[in-house]
């Protein structure tokens, strides 16, 4: 059974998945995999591809996108941000692979672009003729342009799989039979470390600054760490700005990890998901 019809199938039967998180408030786990398979799944079949961009979705749809969400899943109403943000990278994602593979290599061919392509039947054809306009237009090639010089910038790739940090951090902390949460210096470093166990050459530098720093800061006593100091930024040599969260993601705030006092209410919501994921693995 693929996930997409266990998930219609618990909801059919009135039962909701429960979502484990980690300290941090971003879920993990299996249940993890499956929401974000889902997310996924709403952002290509319900999110039409005439917007250009998820910001100028309309809220009407994103409550209905959420209200599918809570259907399914048993989660904090605190993550309608986080799976909003998942979503928007999943549609965005979508419509990277539709111009990618159906748009650009036909580009002198506009026979073969008057219909969406046969295997996304939920695709509208009039979503789809505005699309290719947009994608075809120089405005989009020029954007385009603008995006590829940024991620030649990006020289440290990790080698995560779709778990990502949070996936990786929940391994090392089952590993290690800790509880606490793990600095972001060793995730960052730990996500790029290959299955050979080395590193690519670009990155070296980097992971020795990281361990040098660490060896450090465990023979001072007293040091604060804040946004400007941590090993991670210390060692990178570039401060961390809104937004995502270098080896955390784009889900976590800045003041989630930077700031000592936790959310209460989800630390609760946390530990109640704790209780109810048993309780659903005995009841199937």
């Amino acid at each position: 059974m693929t996930r997409k019809h266990m998930i219609i199938k618990n909801r059919s039967k009135g039962v909701k998945l429960p979502v484990k998180y980690n300290l941090d408030g971003i879920f993990i786990g299996e249940s993890a995999v499956h929401l974000t398979s889902y997310l996924g799944v709403l952002a290509r079949t319900m999110v039409p591809i005439r917007y250009k961009t998820w910001h100028v979705v309309p809220k009407q749809l994103k409550d209905k996108l959420w209200d599918s969400i809570e259907t399914a899943f048993s989660l904090n109403h605190k993550s309608r941000r986080n799976c909003m943000l998942t979503m928007g990278k999943c549609f965005r994602s979508f419509k990277n692979l539709l111009t990618v593979k159906y748009i650009l290599p036909f580009e002198d061919q506009p026979e073969l672009l008057k219909r969406p392509p046969i295997q996304y039947t939920f695709i509208e054809d009039e979503d789809w003729t505005i699309f290719v306009k947009d994608r075809l237009s120089d405005n989009f090639k020029e954007y385009r342009e603008i995006q590829k010089e940024r991620r030649k910038r990006n020289i440290y790739n990790h080698h995560l799989s779709r778990k990502g940090y949070a996936g990786l951090e929940e391994e090392m902390m089952v590993a290690s039979g800790s509880t606490e949460t793990i600095d972001r210096s060793i995730l960052w470093k730990k996500a790029r470390e290959k299955k050979d166990g080395t590193f690519d050459e670009v990155a070296i530098p980097v992971i020795e600054k990281i361990v040098r720093q660490a060896i450090e800061r465990s023979q001072e006593n007293g040091r604060s760490v804040s946004r400007s100091n941590d090993i991670l930024v210390e060692a990178l040599g570039t401060p961390e700005y809104s937004g995502r969260v270098r080896a955390k993601g784009s889900t976590t705030h800045l003041a989630n990890i930077f700031n000592s006092v936790a959310d209460r209410a989800v630390r609760d919501f946390i530990a109640a998901s704790k209780e109810e994921q048993e309780y659903f693995k005995q009841k199937c």
